[in-house]
């Protein structure tokens, strides 16, 4: 626990400095790009992105949480698979990085995830497995959606970005329900 506090200490130091770097070089109207707020014409702006990126960095975090725990190597690599990969979609989700590079992005996420979970598939107990897959189905149908329905298509965008938040709830709970066992199974060796 004291190497995460460190861990965490060291990159809010280092974020920290890099803000203080990049007003000091530049401009307090250049460095309020990095610390504004979202905000835009009606309550609530940005509310799924906010929501999706929660749920995806609360997964990470949930996986923090289980790696803390006894394991075997392999299953070591399984938690430290999964932190990267919502961490990294949560990155992806609020910071557009796929549409800078191609929305075809997505489909190499769910294939590495995939490739993960089928080599990890043993750590992953029955109540995960339902829920990831669930999780696994919406975000299937979001991209159905993304690729295949008419950009201004009635309830498109929000059958969209509706299947995503929906997925993303099933993927934090197949983390939840790994966490879950991980302390039962805890209490009943005390």
């Amino acid at each position: 626990m004291q190497k995460l506090k460190l861990s965490l200490f060291i990159v809010l130091l280092l974020y920290t400095s890099a803000i203080f770097y990049i007003e000091i070089t530049t401009s307090q109207d250049y460095v309020r790009n990095y610390l504004t707020d979202i905000n835009g014409p009606v309550f609530f702006y940005g509310v799924n992105t906010t929501l999706s990126t929660f749920f995806l960095w609360a997964t990470a975090l949930v996986f923090i949480i289980v790696f803390l725990f006894k394991h075997t190597p392999k299953e070591k690599y399984f938690y430290i698979s999964q932190i990267i990969f919502f961490v990294w979609i949560g990155l992806d989700d609020r910071f557009q990085i796929h549409e800078m590079i191609s929305d075809k992005l997505l489909i190499f996420y769910a294939i590495i995830e995939i490739c993960l979970i089928g080599l990890f598939w043993e750590f992953i107990n029955k109540k995960s497995r339902k829920n990831l897959i669930i999780g696994c189905v919406l975000l299937s149908l979001m991209l159905i959606v993304d690729f295949f329905l008419p950009a201004e298509m009635v309830l498109r965008l929000s059958s969209e970005d509706l299947l995503k938040i929906w997925a993303h709830v099933f993927l934090f709970l197949y983390s939840w329900e790994i966490l879950k066992q991980k302390i039962d199974r805890a209490l009943l060796f005390e």
